[in-house]
């Protein structure tokens, strides 16, 4: 603060944060989110012939908040089937691919790190036992998911991830006693060589796992860990931009019409920018990190994963310095995807909505276009948003939350859970798109339903008051009233003695400076779609819901997947290698009707929808080798539980046999 005059300086600019989670979603599920449907992931231009997913969670939870059933069934469950077979995060499209980066061409799943087994298994309330007997072997497996980077057995925190899953004791104690060991040996000593930072030039892993030991925090409850997490999060702030020294008053940037480029300033940018006047701390990027020492020039990222923690430990361990780190690294600084890095001088070309809608090779040399980072930067906002309504609120407004681990940049908290809102219990997370507008760009906000409760917390992002913003509730959110409707208001976690009317969805509050106004409105009844086919208690739970039958080139292997009463669907794929295969056929008998797929083209898997509870199901498959010999197994039941409720509605989204719903 004192040698680069840091502080908090930044607001909302072109849109507020929430129109700017929008805009990343609609580019992730549009065209030129480049999402490789027949391929179940997002195309990789890194590495050139390849795809890759990082996390199922990201879209599952996004759509599970926003009550998105399009972006549930076209990316959320290609990607939980894709990341369910896969060996690695990269998957090659050919034998021939020369990618880099080792991307891998075989179905040896599932690519998914303990966590998200066990995040998954907490999300569809224990209905998928497979997800958490994976869990539970791989946690002892070394197991290298992404590039050669390894991730070892038995750490603490698949201990503290497998305690959550299953709720045992031991599993607590487990990640308890081993984290104090890497408490003593990281954090309370002082390294004394490099050897602790590993082989990678991430920073985030060159550092202790602070983002880790806030979890731990969160179970145990013990403040030696919260001191840990705060302590290493301070090292890691160290890796934080602070200068050059933002100036006072107005900069030009786009003095040529274009972005101009950091690693050729000499030569013309490409892409086109106007020339504008800006507050100097509008385009600083004082906040935010690099990738690492050696990566990418140095240059600042975008995937602040830093800041919603940083903001809650702002709260947690009462430490102003982290709170507007936090605010420095997201507010105000895009209004859609803005692609990963900040590889120009001084512009605003990113922070404008269509930024990542120019075509490819003219924002490659402003960006690294990374189409796999566009819903974990959107799954990042919204982790921003909770924990902002979090530290504003001193923790009386507090949605549980789960981990997506994924790797380096692109891991943070996701939402789906109820939780509490002042003194309301049991609120669900819900903000479909539009759900609330203002009048001022100011104001984020985070909302969550009852049965007949609306809650709304509204965030003022700039150092003025605002007096009189007029509030807009979606109307074809929220069922008729059937008399009047008042908002209860908390304003800076006080109760107002007065209540605020609302009429045809609107109301009027005022919001003082960086403060939160929140309002619980009774007798507005929300109209979930997504959420209300997620009702499925996972009581009763028996056996397993996969079966794997050996066939002479490979195992085949059908899952019977849930999310809830109408969310039910068996995912098939065969391990056999493309060179051993001409193509596989899969029968289906549910209830008594058999049903017939063909997959010529690898990989081999299918998506077959509608599959109730009750009604036995049995998968059998036939392969035809690369010589023509057929090979057929029996038929063989995909076991059901009493947890795995009535029909699915999945789109297939494969090749020659995708299916209508």
């Amino acid at each position: 603060r004192e040698v680069c005059g840091f502080r908090d300086r930044r607001e909302n600019t072109l849109v507020s944060l929430n129109r700017a989670l929008e805009n990343i979603v609609d580019f992730a599920t549009s065209p030129a989110g480049r999402f490789d449907s027949p391929n179940r992931a997002y195309s990789y231009p890194d590495s050139a012939g390849t795809v890759k997913n990082v996390s199922a969670l990201h879209p599952l939870t996004l759509a599970i908040v926003t009550d998105d059933e399009r972006l549930f069934r076209d990316q959320g469950i290609p990607l939980l089937e894709y990341l369910l077979s896969r060996e690695k995060f990269l998957f090659a499209l050919s034998d021939d691919t020369k990618g880099s980066q080792t991307p891998s061409r075989r179905l040896a799943g599932p690519a998914m790190p303990v966590s998200e087994l066990a995040a998954l298994h907490w999300l569809t309330h224990g209905a998928n036992p497979y997800l958490l007997a994976c869990a539970e072997r791989l946690s002892r497996v070394d197991r290298t998911l992404n590039m050669e980077w390894v991730s070892p057995a038995d750490s603490w925190q698949s201990d503290l991830w497998l305690y959550r899953a299953t709720r045992e004791p031991a599993r607590l104690n487990a990640a308890r006693t081993k984290a104090g060991e890497a408490i003593a040996a990281r954090i309370d000593r002082q390294p004394t060589d490099f050897v602790e930072a590993g082989t990678g030039t991430f920073f985030d892993y060159m550092l202790p796992p602070w983002k880790d030991l806030y979890e731990l925090w969160l179970d145990t409850r013990d403040p030696r860990h919260l001191a840990a997490a705060h302590k290493a999060a301070r090292q890691y702030a160290q890796m934080v931009w602070f200068y050059p020294a933002v100036p006072d008053g107005d900069v030009v940037v786009n003095e040529s019409g274009f972005a101009p480029r950091r690693a050729r300033p000499g030569e013309p940018g490409l892409v086109p920018a106007p020339r504008e006047q800006v507050p100097a701390w509008r385009v600083s990027e004082q906040g935010l990190i690099c990738e690492g020492n050696g990566t990418v020039g140095r240059l600042a990222i975008y995937l602040a994963t830093h800041a919603p923690l940083f903001m809650r430990l702002s709260h947690d361990a009462a430490d102003p310095f982290l709170r507007d780190i936090a605010r420095s690294a997201i507010v105000g600084r895009f209004a859609g995807f803005p692609g990963y890095h900040f590889n120009t001088t001084y512009s605003t070309a990113q922070e404008k909505t269509d930024f990542a809608l120019r075509p490819f090779d003219e924002i490659r040399h402003t960006t690294s276009m990374h189409f796999n980072h566009s819903l974990p930067m959107a799954a990042l906002v919204l982790d921003y948003l909770f924990s902002d309504a979090y530290a504003r609120s001193r923790g009386a407004i507090e949605f549980p939350a789960e981990y997506a681990e994924g790797y380096a940049y692109l891991g943070g908290r996701v939402y789906g859970q109820s939780g509490r809102f002042h003194d309301q219990e049991n609120v669900r997370p819900w903000m479909p798109k539009g759900l609330v507008t203002t009048d001022s760009v100011q104001v984020n906000y985070v909302a969550g339903r009852g049965e007949e409760t609306l809650c709304i917390a509204l965030m003022n992002q700039c150092g003025r008051p605002l007096d009189d913003v007029t509030v807009q509730i979606d109307r074809a959110r929220i069922a008729e009233p059937s008399g009047a409707v008042v908002a209860e208001v908390w304003q800076e976690g006080v109760k107002k003695r007065v209540t605020v009317p609302v009429e045809d969805g609107q109301l009027h509050v005022a919001i003082s400076p960086h403060g939160l106004t929140a309002l619980v409105i009774k007798g507005l009844g929300p109209m979930p779609t997504l959420q209300q086919k997620l009702r499925s208690p996972a009581e009763g739970i028996r056996g397993t819901n996969d079966v794997s039958v050996a066939m002479p080139c490979g195992s085949a292997r059908a899952l019977r997947l849930s999310f809830g009463e109408q969310l039910t669907w068996v995912y098939a794929y065969v391990e056999c290698r493309a060179s051993d295969v001409r193509n596989v056929r899969l029968a289906v008998d549910h209830d008594g009707t058999v049903t017939r797929f063909t997959d010529d083209t690898y990989p081999f898997e299918f998506s077959v929808p509608d599959i109730g509870r009750d009604q036995p199901v049995k998968v059998q498959f036939e392969v035809e080798g690369a010589g023509g010999a057929v090979h057929r197994s029996e038929f063989v039941s995909v076991a059901a539980s009493e947890s795995l409720l009535d029909r699915a509605v999945v789109n297939a989204g494969r090749k020659v046999h995708r299916a209508a719903w």
